[in-house]
């Protein structure tokens, strides 16, 4: 399972984190303006301009330059001394967007249900399109010695783990493969990925039974995902439980497939009464003989 475990409730700097995979810089001068606002909200409350042209990787000059626009407008202000900070205005738009609809605020009473029915991690991820990733938005951990403690904000690449199968088998065909044909070895283990067969097989699989697992014996992890979507019925991430592989009862596998299963139908069910749609994909739930 390609993803990060630290103690719970860090907080990762994930703009520091793409840089470090060679995220592609930005070209033109709107890409940097979008580039530098994600660099500010996903970076530390405040900051200054020296910090910002080192994160991003651009000079001082065009940082100064290219925060001008969003100081105009309101989506970033200037903070104590010579520090900035995320606007009001940015506040306000970003309520008005969670109001429609709050993805980690509706998916939290379902992370802590599954939390509290298994003694397990229960995670939400959302899929980032543009980079090909998941992004765990929302985390729930068990009090467990052994459990995994995952960081809310890492990056998780799709074909390795539940999390990530779950997002990238309810994907277009054609997109689920260009994924796979772009991963060479996995981050954490080193593997090499499947053979092409073995990933559509699976892919099949997953799509067949509606949730994605998987039994790391190498990393000793063990986990059961769906997929979920929003109003629209678009998908937008993964909802499911990672787990320590002893702990993982074969026995029990149905139950807790049907746990994440409805915890997904649950939350597009939330995202569909938001948006006032009836939700038009439903997740059926496996039969009692189906394993």
């Amino acid at each position: 399972m390609s993803m990060g475990y630290a103690a719970p409730g860090a907080r990762t700097n994930l703009a520091r984190r793409l840089d470090a995979r060679g995220m592609t810089s930005p070209r033109g001068s709107a890409e940097r303006v979008i580039y530098l606002l994600r660099l500010v909200i996903e970076g530390s409350e405040q900051f200054t301009l020296g910090e910002l042209a080192e994160r991003s990787g651009l000079p001082l000059s065009s940082v100064h330059r290219l925060l001008r626009p969003l100081l105009t407008e309101g989506i970033v202000e200037r903070g104590d001394g010579q520090t900035y900070r995320t606007g009001r205005e940015l506040t306000r738009l970003a309520s008005q967007l969670m109001a429609q609809f709050d993805p980690v605020r509706s998916a939290r009473p379902l992370l802590a249900g599954l939390v509290r029915k298994w003694s397990e991690t229960a995670v939400l991820c959302l899929y980032a399109p543009v980079r090909r990733r998941a992004v765990v938005a929302a985390v729930a951990n068990a009090a467990c010695d052994h459990c995994p403690a995952l960081e809310e904000g890492i990056e998780i690449e799709l074909p390795w783990g539940s999390l990530g199968q779950a997002i990238l088998a309810s994907l277009p065909p054609g997109e689920s493969e260009a994924i796979f044909r772009s991963i060479t070895r996995s981050p954490i283990a080193g593997r090499p990925p499947a053979k092409r067969a073995q990933f559509l097989e699976q892919m099949r699989r997953v799509r067949d039974e509606g949730v994605a697992r998987n039994l790391d014996e190498e990393l000793g992890l063990a986990g059961v995902a769906a997929p979920v979507f929003d109003g629209a019925g678009r998908l937008i991430g993964s909802l499911g439980v990672v787990m320590p592989l002893p702990r993982f009862h074969a026995a029990r596998d149905a139950d807790l497939v049907r746990d994440v299963v409805r915890a997904a139908n649950s939350f597009a069910g939330r995202a569909a009464d938001s948006t006032g749609r009836a939700h038009p994909f439903h997740i059926p739930e496996l039969r009692p003989d189906v394993h």
